[in-house]
């Protein structure tokens, strides 16, 4: 299946947003695909695309294991493609995105993706994995 990510679809290069009716264009385009992968899910397509879900994975797994995988991911990419999956290499070692991240936005979107997966309609397979243990008898089940 084709992975979307939503970092891609929201940010321009230079860490530059995309205006919402863009950024709602490009994941719809995405969602109206027979089947599909979304690192991330548009939130603003929750109404309009949310019963086309079957299975929604919340990976909360600690704080500072997602954050030295933000770091060395960025730092990975940048080396190999010389930009994150947005165009962004430089950006991401920038103080604000690094304060922003540490104290703003992790915070908000961990709650947010909690709360996302308590919404979720009664036909989408709710999956809470909190662990690396979890992630692996997760993924060994259905290898």
């Amino acid at each position: 299946m084709p992975v979307h990510y939503v970092d891609t679809m929201y940010w321009q290069e230079g860490w530059i947003a995309r205006d919402e009716p863009a950024f709602v264009e490009l994941a719809t385009e995405a969602l109206e695909q027979e089947s599909w992968v979304f690192d991330g899910f548009p939130g603003q397509c929750w109404q309009s695309h949310g019963d086309s879900l079957d299975t929604l994975i919340f990976l909360d797994v600690p704080y500072f294991t997602r954050f030295w995988r933000v770091l060395k991911r960025s730092f990975k990419n940048g080396r190999e493609r010389g930009r994150d999956n947005a165009g962004n290499l430089a950006g991401i070692f920038r103080r604000k995105f690094i304060y922003n991240w540490l104290f703003g936005w992790h915070l908000r979107a961990h709650w947010r993706c909690k709360r996302l997966l308590n919404k979720a309609p009664e036909n989408v397979r709710r999956v809470h994995l909190s662990n690396a243990q979890a992630v692996e008898s997760y993924v060994a089940g259905i290898t």
